[in-house]
């Protein structure tokens, strides 16, 4: 129920994903003569090497697809059945063999490349070292090749132990036996030895003799079948990576022994369940170490080599998780608020899949009985025995009910292990959290103290990696529902320690891949920290000396500056009025800094045609999805508004273009009447968009529309954010106003009315930005000096809502940072430069293959392009929501009489009166939107600031986390060579065990090795000057300067830094 997966808190995330890194052919470090991982002769040519279909050589692109793919095959399909059918006769059958024994070639090998025809002597001589190969010979009657198993070949033939496959002088009668390898189950017969030992003890037992040939015994005592090696070590692995039940290997091996009659082939399950188990127990014990004895200290040493682990324990220790005298000092000094850096982070959950018959009662609390008791069991793993006081390592669980599971845990563990009083100790200071993907779930009060995120030193924990095995571990659950408890019970355990051993050899590799995220989006957050303090300069220094903690006030209610403090209700009606009310004023406001040419009022006045137009196209589009009396009512009063407009305008008109015709004008569809701006003409190629072509009046209406187009966008920028605002208090009143039917059917309208406001705002905007372009301001790619506007681009993180799964990869769109002239990417980059160092390709350590198979080159690579954060930061600054997109206008044609013809996918909204929204406006701007704005504007830079400090500590946390690695790998590494030096003390020679812990010794080294290349790698975010510590402790103290002066801006600002509190 515990999964401590400290090490990554993402991992979850990349088990499913093979992390690329950029790597070069490189050979392993100098090494001292005679010790080198292999020897390699000048002129021996290249090395063997791993290859794959060979593509088109570049890397960036594609192999061929599948359907080209089976097309070459498929073209080839004759030649491929030819030389398939070949196989099954060969030319030279019958002949004489070259062994000049005057017999017939008549047996070659199913097994081996090449099977070369030999007489039936030559084929048994050539395979004593491999009698699992099936035999093809030659029936001369039925004129076939038949299968046989090795000892048929020859009456004489059988299987020869303790002679390097020849029979023992003093054997007894070949002894019937069934052998078992990976092509099968085979009925073969052997040979014991039975020669006296030097000493004339008896001979070695007939179990031990078949173990030292490869082969496991069955029993011990008169072995009757024996499994090979091989066979095994393929079962663990295929169980291991498929999930197969030992039910269907067994089926598989009976039908390769016998495809056409597998019935007579032994049923070996019931033993092959048994051996396999013990198999895998064995191969635990010899990799922790226990049979050499790991639980005694090494020479020159007093303690243990793993001091506070339980005696006999088979678990795998996590390799990044804090282990006080392993891979950290016992004793280390950290400030408290970069306790992150030294913390273990456990999840405690558990699987209801993976059950054998019943499920927990989590109604009568046993769940929090046993969550107790696993909680126990993993914090004994590294309290065995219990640390003192100032080496005890703070503890974070993460739990789906921790805010009930905390309130009695300590008492339970007293009543339950009344007396091991080391775990009430550090269960009084324990911390805790629900994990994101549960919090949303639980009530307001929890999600008020529990989310993860406000809480310092949590970096970003992801809090749910116990759930990360469940795939791997579900399938386990119907396929040894009918093992025995001590049977399934080993079985899921093996599968465990598999995952994590994976995990161990990819850890490296996962920390450099979350370390590298951790920095770009620490950058991204924090450079959306600043631009929203530069925003709200006047209050950020008082809002940065509040607590962050949650308190409970008196009248119950817990407050937190991460959530609005405000419960009244934002109508529609008021949000409405005041942001229309605030965009007249500001529209006056540019006007009187501008004052306006009766040229300058023409236009204008056109403008705002174009908004009433398209307002009544919008509107048309909403009636006919509803039609309802009070959307017609509103509709018909838009018209008029715009047909009196339109009247004074089309006589301005003829002043200033006294020759232009004008356009049509439908009295009913006043919306449909084109407006002949400056813009519209040049649009249409009635005149140039430059300020050489022309007459001089072409150019002063076509400067005078420039400015006003663009007073015309940077109210739209405002008017965007503002409508952005009232869609979120629109939200938030939602929740408040279900009353019955009606009250749902009223918040629905006012919902579709606050996303249909929107919606047309980015639409007045992106209006103005076309009329740019088309007056040759800007180009139409061009994202200065104006950006195209879409939903997404005016996506903000709902204030009113509480944090939801994925918030700190979401960052606000591009409305948000216009007007502040702030972007993203450039403060990212300027932060990132300050991070890598400058290197050589040439003069990178490179990794090292883990064995001498491995090391083989394998060629370019993968094609796969190293993971980044594009998705997350295009180009300038990163929107990710699921907003539908917007166009840049809405296509001036009336739904009555034709299709709307809008580019954007259409949605149903219900009709709504919009009585005297053209024409009767409020100059009082609503104090209760205006309160919210304000909250609004605090808990976003809160929410903004903790995600900001939860990804340094992910940064910090990972450097911390890599060293541990490294050092960890080391020190297996050291354990792994003094138990060989003691093994081969003891013995007085070189033997197996010795040579087993110096393999263990070289891959750890390796490891290691690996894992100090990538820590120091700046493409995996390496911090330049922290990878230099050699010590947890130096590297702690130069995190602490470092924030001194990454924070520089919060100082110059007077911002107090939070985590300076804790």
């Amino acid at each position: 129920m515990v999964g401590g997966l400290g090490a990554s808190d993402e991992w979850g995330k990349l088990a499913v994903a093979e992390v690329h890194f950029r790597e070069a052919p490189i050979p392993p470090p100098p090494v001292p003569e005679g010790d080198g991982f292999f020897s390699e002769d000048e002129n021996s040519g290249p090395l063997p090497a791993y290859n794959t279909t060979p593509g088109d050589g570049k890397t960036s692109e594609k192999m061929r697809q599948t359907v080209a793919h089976m097309a070459e095959l498929k073209s080839q399909e004759s030649a491929f059945l030819n030389c398939l059918l070949a196989t099954h006769h060969n030319p030279d059958v019958l002949s004489p063999c070259a062994c000049g024994r005057a017999l017939a070639r008549k047996v070659k090998c199913d097994d081996c490349l090449h099977g070369v025809l030999l007489c039936p002597q030559c084929w048994v001589d050539a395979h004593r070292a491999n009698p699992t190969h099936w035999a093809l010979v030659w029936n001369t009657n039925e004129r076939y090749f038949e299968r046989y198993d090795f000892c048929r070949v020859l009456g004489s033939a059988s299987v020869a132990l303790g002679h390097n496959g020849r029979r023992c002088p003093a054997a007894d009668a070949a002894k019937s036996f069934t052998l078992v390898d990976t092509n099968g189950i085979h009925a073969t017969a052997i040979s014991f030895c039975r020669c006296k030992t030097g000493d004339g003890q008896n001979p070695k037992p007939e179990f031990e003799q078949l173990l030292s040939a490869g082969i496991f015994p069955a029993t011990v005592k008169q072995p009757k079948t024996g499994y090979t090696l091989n066979l095994l070590e393929y079962y663990r692995e295929l169980r291991n990576q498929s999930k197969i039940s030992a039910y269907s290997f067994i089926l598989v091996l009976q039908r390769l022994a016998d495809p056409w009659f597998s019935d007579a082939v032994p049923d070996i399950y019931t033993n092959f369940l048994a051996i396999t188990r013990f198999h895998q127990t064995l191969d635990i014990i010899m990799r922790r170490g226990y049979a050499h004895d790991v639980d005694i200290p090494l020479d020159g040493e007093t303690e243990r080599p793993y001091p506070n682990r339980p005696i006999g324990y088979l678990g795998l220790q996590c390799v990044a998780c804090p282990e006080r005298g392993v891979n950290m000092p016992r004793i280390v000094n950290v400030p408290n608020y970069l306790r992150h850096t030294i913390s273990a982070f456990k999840t405690l959950d558990g699987n209801f899949k993976a059950n054998q018959f019943t499920k927990l009662d989590m109604l009568v609390g046993e769940a929090f009985a046993l969550g107790t008791l696993a909680l126990r069991e993993s914090l004994k793993r590294t309290n065995s025995p219990p640390h003192d006081k100032e080496s005890t390592t703070p503890e974070v669980f993460s739990y789906d009910s921790w805010c009930s599971f905390v309130v009695k845990l300590r008492r339970r563990a007293i009543e339950m292990f009344p007396e091991e009083t080391w775990l009430h100790d550090l269960l009084a200071k324990i911390e805790g959290q629900i994990p994101a993907d549960h919090i949303n779930g639980h009530g307001e009060e929890c999600r008020t103290i529990w989310q993860a995120v406000y809480f310092a030193c949590r970096a970003h924990f992801y809090g749910k990696t116990a759930e990360v095995i469940w795939a791997f571990l579900n399938p386990l659950g119907s396929s040894t529902r009918q093992s025995t408890g001590a049977a399934r019970h080993d079985i899921m355990n093996f599968v465990i320690d598999a995952w994590n051993t994976w995990k161990m050899l990819h850890a490296a590799r996962l920390l450099a891949d979350e370390r590298r995220d951790a920095l770009r989006l620490f950058e991204l957050h924090m450079a959306v920290l600043e631009d929203l303090s530069r925003q709200h300069l006047d209050n950020v220094v008082e809002w940065s000396r509040l607590s962050r903690i949650a308190t409970k006030t008196p009248d119950g209610q817990w407050h937190s500056v991460y959530q609005h403090e405000s419960k009244t209700v934002v109508t529609i009606e008021s949000m409405l009025s005041t942001l229309m009310a605030e965009e007249e004023q500001t529209l006056s406001q540019v006007d009187e800094r501008q004052p306006r040419t009766p040229v300058a009022q023409w236009i204008h006045k056109g403008i705002m045609i174009e908004r009433e137009q398209l307002l009544t196209v919008a509107m048309l589009g909403n009636y006919r999805s509803h039609p309802l009396q009070d959307t017609w009512d509103a509709i018909v009063k838009l018209r008029e508004s715009t047909n009196a407009n339109l009247k004074k305008f089309r006589e301005q008109q003829r002043l200033v273009y006294p020759r232009l015709k004008l356009s049509a004008l439908d009295p009913d569809e006043p919306e449909l009447t084109a407006i002949q701006l400056p813009s519209y003409r040049i649009k249409h190629g009635q005149r140039e968009a430059s300020n050489e072509g022309g007459t001089a009046e072409d150019q002063q209406l076509r400067a005078a529309e420039i400015q006003l187009r663009c007073g015309q966008a940077n109210s739209g920028i405002l008017q965007v954010q503002q409508a952005s605002l009232g869609l979120s208090a629109v939200k938030k009143a939602r929740d408040q106003d279900y009353r019955g039917q009606a009250g749902i059917t009223r918040t629905k309208r006012n919902l579709q009315k606050a996303e249909l406001l929107k919606t047309f705002e980015i639409t007045m905007y992106n209006r103005a930005r076309t009329a740019l372009v088309h007056l040759g301001y800007q180009d139409h790619g061009s994202d200065t000096p104006y950006r195209l506007l879409t939903a997404s681009d005016t996506w903000r993180k709902d204030t009113h809502l509480h944090r939801a799964t994925g918030d700190s990869r979401l960052f606000d769109g591009t409305a948000w940072h216009l007007q502040s002239g702030t972007t993203i990417s450039t403060v990212a980059s300027a932060l990132s430069s300050a991070h890598k160092r400058d290197s050589d390709d040439d003069d990178e350590p490179q990794l090292v293959a883990s064995t001498q198979m491995l090391k083989r080159r394998a060629g370019a690579g993968s094609s796969r392009a190293t993971k980044r954060l594009k998705d997350i930061v295009p180009e300038d600054i990163v929107v990710l929501s699921d907003a539908e997109s917007s166009d840049e206008e809405i296509t001036a044609s009336s739904p009555v009489k034709g299709t709307a013809k809008k580019k954007t996918k259409k949605k149903k909204r219900d009709g709504w009166i919009w009585s005297g929204f053209a024409t009767h406006r409020q100059d009082v701007s609503d104090e209760s939107l205006a309160k919210y704005k304000a909250e609004s504007d605090r808990v976003q830079w809160f929410r903004a600031e903790a995600e900001m400090y939860r990804w340094l500590e992910q940064y910090e946390r990972k450097h911390a986390e890599f060293l541990r690695v490294i050092q960890r790998f080391g020190r297996d590494s050291d354990v792994w060579t003094g138990l060989s030096q003691r093994e081969e003390d003891r013995a007085g020679t070189f033997n197996g065990k010795a040579a087993f812990a110096r393999m263990q010794a070289a891959m750890y080294k390796r490891l290691q090795h690996n894992a100090e290349v990538m820590f120091k790698d700046a493409n995996s975010g390496a911090h330049n000057d922290w990878v230099k510590s050699e010590t947890l402790e130096e590297l702690v103290g130069k995190i602490d300067g470092w924030r001194d002066s990454v924070f520089k801006w919060m100082d110059d600002m007077d911002i107090h830094r939070a985590y300076k509190d804790l």
